[in-house]
């Protein structure tokens, strides 16, 4: 049976593009939403800017397979999204993640989501996701969260394209932005972050306030 995953697309947005309220833009943006809601294996998404990076639409687009996406990217329906889109952007940056538990709840659970990118991991790197998770279990405002690999494993960063190889995708949910700064200063924070500085090659990370489409 085919692995359902979501598609996490980096979306560069042109300057002063704004998706929100009556502008051309936003009207071009519902109609993208539009369409992709339309395709076979299509199971929902959300979208949200990072809030370190404006500029940056982060895109979660959920799919019953990863050859149902590929399907959409062959289909009559993809130029026109395709030309669409590429009037509100300047570039974006797409692979798929097998996360768990799918589909992942949690980015319009939350207030705020940690999107964390482990690039070029090794094997046993999403075990150690695992043993993090737990070993932490649910701290002070937090929501809980959602993990797994890519499909690809030549994926690099968003930004060049560098340090490719497989990625492990972290989603938490929390609160706010400073109450995961304020994890960061606890005793289980420094007791188990160890987990996830080793086996990878890098790490991106953003946070994001999603929106379901």
């Amino acid at each position: 049976m085919p692995t359902p995953v979501t598609e996490i697309a980096y979306i560069t947005l042109k300057p002063d593009i704004d998706i929100s309220g009556s502008s051309d833009a936003a009207k071009a943006w519902k109609h993208v939403l539009t369409i992709i809601a339309r395709q076979g294996g299509y199971q929902g998404s959300s979208y949200g800017r990072a809030i370190e990076s404006p500029e940056l639409l982060m895109w979660f687009i959920d799919w019953d397979s990863y050859d149902s996406h590929i399907k959409f990217t062959k289909a009559p329906a993809y130029d026109d999204f395709r030309k669409i889109v590429d009037g509100i952007m300047t570039g974006v940056h797409y692979h798929h993640v097998a996360f768990k538990p799918f589909p992942p709840k949690i980015p319009t659970s939350a207030p705020v989501i940690e999107f964390a990118t482990f690039l070029d991991t090794k094997p046993h790197f999403l075990d150690n996701v695992d043993k993090f998770m737990k070993a932490v279990g649910v701290p002070e405002k937090c929501y809980g969260g959602a993990w797994g690999d890519s499909v690809e494993t030549d994926v690099g960063k968003h930004v060049d394209g560098s340090v490719k190889g497989k990625v492990t995708v972290l989603l938490i949910g929390w609160e706010s932005k400073e109450a995961h700064m304020e994890f960061r200063e606890t005793e289980t924070f420094a007791e188990n972050i160890g987990l996830l500085r080793e086996g990878m090659g890098g790490v991106e990370m953003f946070h994001v306030s999603f929106t379901a489409a």
